[in-house]
């Protein structure tokens, strides 16, 4: 049964009756303000194309009442009026794109992860740790969305049956915002069927363990089973000709270049599978030599071939190396650890550290500069800090991750 609690070491929340069940109060006005954050972001991007194409510089007047160019109506009075609107419409341009960088850098979202006798309120479970770093907010984030799904992928395969009814609900909110996030932009359809997938075969599994009622169970693989769908319903717009280059009429150099860039192998035997003059450039031995480079050590690839042997079939062999060693992630944005302050953050978003605390005659980083760094987290390994309840020693982080 819900209720206040006032326990010196629990964290007091508050809990609501909605029609879907008894919910924390603080869930529903993070689920709220991520709402109106996110219908906020687009009006205001639907306003720069708008603005943009032409459409908001057409009447002086408007201009100067919306206030956004901020140029006095004196100055309409006394030059031409064809020089105010193109003044007009690049201080407004401008002013649009400063309000869209603010907008669109990350978001700070950190959580401390040590524990203490008389800590209140940690953030301890893998649920509540991905709640706290707003995983649905930063699934709309490009520069993270690669790194969520990888998190996600592992949990509905991996981690699923230890999840809590509120974690297991967060998460599923994270799906949908990620279905959305697909079917808007129209990228990595791929990374999200396998989350689903591996969801719908997860629920099956344990539906003896499941945490709810039977109605809870088909409801949830109902909802799975509709988004995917409406992800296989998903067709891709192609790129009408403007009369700009198209993609096929770069030289072969520069497409070459291209698919040097990828590094993703599924991404490379797609492009083969496109046109005969892609394929060509696809199953270059020269590219799979650099894929092999890349992901392995030269210590593995050694085993099985010298590097600067060409006439292998590279292919062929990043077919071997992959099935023995895992390959190198390369994430835009990812979780890091602190070496000071034990604090789990965003890379580009930081976090306040207490390290900037100290006293300018203080010389505890100079004696151990290992706290001085942030370790870097991939998916996996920021899933085994939630292997046990225990709390995570950082000695055991510096020995698992350097």
């Amino acid at each position: 049964m819900p209720y206040y609690s006032f326990d010196g070491q629990s964290s007091g929340n508050e809990w609501v009756k909605t029609a879907s069940g008894w919910k924390k109060l603080i869930a529903l006005r993070e689920n709220l303000h991520r709402h109106i954050k996110r219908i906020a972001r687009e009006r205001f991007q639907n306003s720069c194309k708008d603005l943009s194409s032409g459409e908001g510089t057409s009447s002086g007047t408007g201009l100067h009442q919306g206030g956004s160019a901020g140029i006095d109506v004196t100055v309409a009075q006394s030059q031409n009026c064809d020089a105010v609107e193109n003044h007009s419409e690049k201080a407004i341009n401008q002013a649009l794109r400063q309000k869209y960088e603010d907008i669109d850098k990350p978001q700070t979202s950190f959580v401390l992860i040590a524990r203490n006798a008389r800590a209140r309120g940690n953030y301890s479970t893998l649920g509540e740790i991905i709640n706290k770093l707003d995983f649905v907010s930063a699934v709309e984030d490009h520069r993270r969305f690669n790194y969520v799904c990888k998190v996600l992928e592992l949990i509905v395969t991996t981690r699923f049956t230890s999840l809590s009814g509120l974690a297991q609900q967060n998460l599923f909110y994270i799906i949908e915002e990620a279905l959305h996030v697909v079917n808007k932009k129209q990228h990595n359809p791929g990374q999200l069927r396998r989350i689903l997938c591996g969801a719908i075969v997860a629920m099956n599994e344990n539906r003896s363990t499941h945490i709810g009622c039977q109605a809870t169970w088909k409801k949830r693989m109902g909802m799975l089973q509709s988004w995917l769908d409406k992800l296989n319903s998903i067709q891709l717009t192609e790129r009408e000709e403007d009369g700009k280059m198209m993609l096929m009429e770069l030289p072969d150099e520069v497409l070459g270049r291209i698919l040097e860039h990828l590094s993703d192998a599924r991404d490379i035997i797609n492009t083969d599978r496109t046109c005969s003059h892609l394929h060509l450039l696809a199953t270059h031995n020269l590219l799979w030599r650099n894929l092999c480079i890349f992901h392995f050590t030269e210590h593995q690839i050694t085993k099985l071939c010298p590097l600067d042997d060409i006439e292998v079939d590279w292919k062929g062999v990043y077919r071997k190396l992959h099935k023995r060693h895992p390959l190198k992630e390369v994430y835009t944005d990812m979780l890091q650890i602190c070496g000071f302050c034990n604090c789990l953050f965003w890379m580009n978003g930081g976090h306040p550290c207490t390290r900037e605390l100290l006293p300018a005659g203080d010389t505890s980083l100079k004696e151990r500069p290992e706290l001085a760094i942030n370790f870097s987290l991939s998916p996996q390994q920021f899933l085994n800090l939630f292997l046990s309840p225990q709390p995570v020693s950082f000695s055991a982080l510096i020995s698992q991750y350097t």
